[in-house]
């Protein structure tokens, strides 16, 4: 058994029994506490995270009051050597440009502390890693989906030319590409890329070498070195930075996001070197967001344990041979919930977290909607058991989702709508399960398929309301307008495929599966890019 006294519970190797896990070293102390190396910018608790239940002051085209350290203009910096901000298409002038790095790294940095962004001036950043820069303007920008959307295009073809072009390779680009992924949903409107992306990252990641130890005297550098008969295998010659794990642990997780929600990829194993970097970083001390992206990589490091414990893809793939699968469920349940424990609450009560540990609640229970693991007929009763824990679970998961602030809904990433999709989807074929002894009538009185879209559409139509209140002067945000788009159309949908209805009144989205053909809850490009540009709806 693992004993945690004051520790931290981090995630072990890849299908690691939690009897191997590890305890760091690192002694949790009360927020404000947290014993620094190097001080971090006095906005730093804010970095972990602002309650986003708490409205926001209003922001219009300056809505972000200066910070301390925020200067009137850049023309210091450029004084001093440093050259003139200019991102194109941005038409932002310096101060404005200043603006966005500052509600970046005051605000949104929260929610992805993956990059963290150095405590120096804008143009010096704009300087040293000018890709990042851009990442962080596109990221920002969202009270001008015009420009957000054109520096995300121009973002993309940039890549292309500097990865697949010109073969370069850095900190700047990984740094980059990250926030680039992250923030995925606000520029892409057609074709899916995501896959594309994450295989970029993923091979930048191996290309700077980040991926696994370095030694002096790898063998794959010399066909021979006498070195090695004197003195063998040398220890680990480089220390990696922070920042390089930061990022190494950001490929991870949103490969993984990607994987165990939509199925589609694999995602980038996570290793005892992982591990051992996850340890490292937070021994520094460094940056106490650091605890945040800790218990980020350890949910979603659970949540692959799932994927693997109870193939839902393949259930002859399954780890679940001899006893009860509810037993199965039940362990996965208590080890993760235990986890939590060992967390300190100003970290385990961030709703941008506890989204995150409903879907991998979701993900357990969601075993009970497929009939291969309930094969028993004295397994009904504990079927029926799975099956109203799984509804709770995205009772709750959608309380949670409903109390982020109306800003918040501009700033979130991609991850976070994509744990939505996921929860949609799931919801959607519980309430459409034919099960012996479940009672839709009894689920209904608790959630109801219908009345979540409602709720949905309604705070997607506020927080597109705050936008135009604020800083659009009247228009509709446009990632809210797609946004918007599908979730009339699901609710379309599934009015539509009610007993009774004719399904063939309902013209399908292109270029998705027409639902009365495929006879499945659209298809998963649907799911998978729930933002993406749509026709209009025509009935």
């Amino acid at each position: 058994m693992c004993e945690i006294k004051q520790g931290l519970f981090l995630p072990t190797a890849r299908g690691a029994s939690s009897a191997t896990a590890k305890v760091v070293r690192v002694v949790l102390v009360p927020p404000g506490q947290l014993e620094v190396k190097n001080q971090p910018h006095p906005s730093e608790s804010s970095r972990v995270g602002p309650n986003l239940s708490q409205e926001p002051s209003p922001v219009s085209s300056s809505e972000y009051a200066r910070s301390p350290d925020m200067p009137q203009s850049l023309g210091s910096y450029v004084s001093n050597g440093l050259p003139p901000l200019q991102i194109w298409p941005l038409s932002a002038n310096e101060s404005e440009l200043s603006q966005l790095f500052h509600r970046y790294r005051n605000r949104i940095s929260c929610y992805f502390p993956f990059v963290v962004i150095p405590d120096v001036p804008p143009a010096q950043l704009h300087a040293e890693k000018p890709f990042l820069f851009k990442a962080i303007m596109m990221a920002s920008s969202y009270t001008d989906r015009t420009n957000q959307l054109q520096l995300g295009t121009q973002l993309t073809e940039e890549l292309g030319r500097r990865l697949l072009v010109n073969g370069e390779t850095s900190m700047d680009i990984l740094q980059g590409l990250l926030i680039h992924i992250a923030w995925y949903h606000v520029y892409r409107r057609h074709s899916s890329q995501m896959t594309n992306l994450l295989q970029l990252a993923i091979a930048l990641l191996a290309d700077m070498g980040l991926n696994k130890p370095t030694h002096g005297n790898d063998r794959r550098k010399y066909m021979f070195d006498s070195s090695r008969i004197t003195h063998g295998v040398l220890a680990e010659s480089r220390m990696m930075t922070n920042d390089e794990r930061r990022a190494l642990l950001g490929c991870f997780y949103v490969s993984s996001i990607v994987c165990s929600i939509f199925r589609r990829v694999d995602a980038l194993e996570y290793t005892p070197f992982m591990d051992k970097q996850l340890n490292d970083l937070l021994d520094t001390r460094e940056r106490e967001s650091d605890l945040l992206l800790a218990r980020m990589v350890q949910i979603q490091q659970f949540a692959e344990r799932v994927v693997d414990t109870v193939s839902y893809e393949e259930t002859d793939g399954s780890q679940i041979h001899h006893a009860p699968v509810v037993l199965h469920l039940r362990a996965l349940r208590n080890e993760f919930r235990t986890q939590a424990q060992s967390y300190p609450s100003h970290i385990e009560d961030r709703e941008i977290l506890q989204l995150q540990k409903y879907v991998v609640e979701i993900m357990i229970h969601e075993n009970g909607l497929y009939n291969a693991f309930w094969e028993a007929p004295s397994s009904t009763n504990e079927r029926i058991d799975v099956l109203w824990t799984l509804l709770q679970s995205i009772k709750s998961f959608f309380e949670i989702f409903w109390n982020l602030s109306d800003l918040a809904i501009h700033e979130i990433p991609y991850s976070s709508w994509g744990l939505s999709t996921y929860v949609i989807l799931i919801f959607s074929r519980l309430s459409m399960l034919e099960c012996p002894g479940w009672d839709h009538e009894v689920a209904k009185d608790n959630i109801e398929f219908v009345a979540v879209l409602d709720a949905l559409i309604a705070k997607t139509m506020s927080a597109s309301d705050y936008g135009a209140a604020r800083w659009l002067s009247g228009a509709q945000d446009e990632v809210c307008r797609r946004i918007l788009e599908k979730l009339r159309f699901i609710k379309s949908w599934w009015q539509a495929s009610r007993p009774g209805a004719n399904l063939a009144e309902l013209k399908p989205i292109s270029p998705y599966l027409d639902p009365a053909a495929s006879g499945t809850f659209l298809g998963d490009d649907f799911w998978e890019d729930l933002m993406r540009d749509c026709e209009p709806l025509q009935f």
